[in-house]
């Protein structure tokens, strides 16, 4: 699934250290707005469990009309 944040967007520096390929974004936060296949959708909640060597989210969304 691809997403797009909306609003509140976050500003980051780069770090150095980064191994190559990978991407960071900053994890969406309840009342964040989304685009998710050409609609908008709210983040209602949001869980972050780490699971071994992964990290699992789970995002809570909700259809804006």
């Amino acid at each position: 699934m691809r997403v797009q944040l909306r609003e509140r967007p976050q500003v980051r520096e780069e770090k150095s250290q980064s191994p190559p390929g990978r991407v960071y974004q900053p994890v969406p936060r309840p009342g964040d707005l989304l685009e998710l296949d050409g609609g908008i959708v709210q983040v209602e909640s949001v869980s972050v469990q780490r699971e071994g060597e992964y990290l699992r989210l789970e995002l809570r969304l909700r259809r804006v009309p």
